[in-house]
């Protein structure tokens, strides 16, 4: 995997991540084999620090080898609770009679390369990523895909989470995802499940997708405990800058204690994010430098990102589809951050 991803990482901006950042990230790529990037795969870069560092994600499909690499993982005798846990939810969602089958489909691994400590000895963050609508709000009057007539509702969402990281459902942090699933609206969708088992607090990220003129009562039916007046004035933001979007998509920590005070935005191009250029980002960009989320350097970066390129790598010739997925504007106290993330996808040729 390391040589391949040595090709990808010339052509990122050195505003984006350095060379130091690029050995830390070939460094750790070493353990996992070449098809890791079968799939699609991305960098998340926080936009208002100078360092240029990045974490990486990668994409995993049901049947690909790299899942059916991390299923044989999770089955050693030595395998840890979170790769037998992930060895388990991955073999589920790849059986079409399995259980999650039925509302999950691709899983998505975060892997905190830019944190100072070594990321060979913590397990990634995993991410859920629904198909269809099934875990629509509405959902509880739906019968499931296949028929079998069970609804995922915060009990499976929360069970199937902690599964993928190796930890067991607590019963404080699942009456949490209880209380905010009855809060949302019911045209909100839910866009992805996650837990970072890295990081402290322990809670379970739910992103979510609704209206924009219904986040504030949402916030206010959770009794959201963070400021109130930043994110009436994040959504003003947007407005000016969306106005022609109608959704807002909200990533909040769920925990035993409940909602985290921590609340980001994430923001999406009109197009996939492979077709997409730079130049859409140009506006959200420039209002970050001016309001200081974002480092002009980043700045820079971020607009001089490739729109594409081919690679010859000793396995071949490999089309590059790479862009800016989505931008990410984080409350959490009195302070704004900022991230971007960038999706990558091999096409050989």
């Amino acid at each position: 995997m390391d040589r391949m991803l040595s090709a990808v990482l010339e052509i990122v901006p050195d505003a984006i991540l350095s060379a130091p950042g690029r050995g830390r990230v070939l460094r750790w790529a070493s353990q996992f084999p070449a098809f890791a990037l079968e799939s699609t795969f991305g960098f998340e870069s926080r936009l208002d620090e100078d360092s240029p560092q990045c974490d990486l994600f990668l994409s995993v499909q049901p049947r690909s080898r790299f899942s059916r690499h991390l299923i044989a993982s999770g089955a050693h005798s030595r395998a840890t609770a979170s790769a037998r846990g992930l060895g388990g939810v991955l073999t589920e969602v790849a059986e079409d009679d399995g259980f999650l089958s039925q509302w999950f489909r691709t899983v998505i691994l975060e892997y905190d390369l830019a944190a100072s400590r070594a990321p060979e000895t913590e397990p990634p963050g995993v991410f859920l990523e629904p198909h269809g609508s099934f875990l629509d709000r509405r959902a509880n009057s739906t019968p499931s895909a296949s028929g079998r007539g069970v609804t995922c509702g915060p009990q499976i969402m929360t069970s199937a989470i902690c599964r993928a990281v190796g930890r067991a459902t607590d019963p404080a942090e699942l009456g949490g995802m209880e209380r905010v699933h009855r809060a949302l609206p019911r045209t909100a969708t839910t866009e992805h499940l996650g837990a970072l088992p890295a990081r402290e607090p322990r809670a379970v990220r739910l992103v979510v997708a609704m209206p924009k003129t219904e986040v504030i009562r949402f916030l206010r039916r959770i009794e959201w405990t963070g400021s109130m007046v930043h994110a009436e004035r994040a959504l003003h933001w947007l407005d000016r800058l969306r106005g022609d979007a109608e959704t807002a998509t909200l990533a909040c920590d769920v925990s035993a204690e409940g909602v985290s005070t921590r609340l980001a935005f994430e923001l999406f191009a009109r197009e996939r994010w492979h077709r997409g250029r730079p130049r859409f980002w140009a506006s959200m960009i420039g209002h970050f430098v001016e309001n200081g989320w974002c480092t002009r350097a980043k700045a820079t970066g971020l607009l001089s990102w490739p729109e594409g390129d081919y690679l010859l790598t000793e396995t071949g010739v490999y089309q590059l589809l790479t862009g800016i997925n989505h931008l990410k504007l984080v409350l959490h106290g009195d302070g704004i951050a900022t991230k971007a993330y960038m999706g990558a996808f091999l096409l050989p040729r």
